[in-house]
């Protein structure tokens, strides 16, 4: 069976989404995972066992290219579809698919309005990004495994050559300040914070152009 799972952007949501990988796989363990993102987005997700396929999407992509897409993907027979971004994009892509195979993330709008806008935090303690991504999974009747949790995957080829390009050590901290939006952008001073706990470790910086 194929099943496809939607999400577009940043960095760290794709990151995050992985972490229902492993649940899907236990509970469908014959099935192919096709994963749908933007061009700029693929390299994070090659080499994850996990993954058969890999779709890229032009950030620039047209209405008209999206309806082909959504076309050629409805003859793709998905069983399950899992909308993890919830836009505009990915709802026009998944038009025309049985309604009954997609599952997508129910975003807290108001919640995270009254975070940003009056910093009233109205999220249960133990809700995280994962909980939102893991949620139409739970839905879709998937039981996630006792410790779901992200992952990405290099091959040794990769660390050895982003190791000798970059002079990397062999222990570091990777830091990925900034957002997408400007009430999520931690302070730089916070940032600070971080690297002078750890003196010991060289800090690299990532972000999107």
């Amino acid at each position: 069976m194929n099943i496809l799972l939607i999400r577009f952007s940043s960095i760290g949501d794709i990151v995050q989404s992985t972490c229902v990988l492993d649940s899907i796989k236990k509970h469908y363990p014959d099935s192919r995972l096709w994963y749908l993102t933007l061009e700029a987005f693929g390299p994070l997700l090659e080499n994850h066992s996990r993954l058969d396929e890999i779709l890229l999407l032009r950030r620039d992509a047209s209405p008209r290219q999206l309806l082909h897409l959504a076309a050629t993907l409805r003859g793709c027979n998905f069983a399950l579809v899992f909308d993890l971004h919830r836009s505009l994009r990915s709802r026009l892509i998944c038009s025309g698919m049985d309604p009954r195979i997609v599952y997508s993330v129910r975003k807290p709008y108001g919640k995270r309005w009254l975070l940003t806008q009056w910093h009233w935090d109205r999220f249960p303690p133990d809700w995280t990004v994962q909980s939102l991504f893991m949620e139409p999974v739970r839905r879709a009747g998937i039981v996630p495994v006792s410790d779901p949790r992200p992952r990405l995957e290099v091959s040794e080829r990769e660390i050895r050559l982003c190791r000798r390009k970059h002079r990397l050590p062999d222990s570091y901290q990777v830091l990925v300040p900034g957002a997408a939006w400007s009430q999520k952008i931690w302070p730089a001073s916070h940032y600070a914070e971080v690297i002078k706990a750890r003196p010991d470790l060289q800090t690299i910086l990532l972000g999107t152009a």
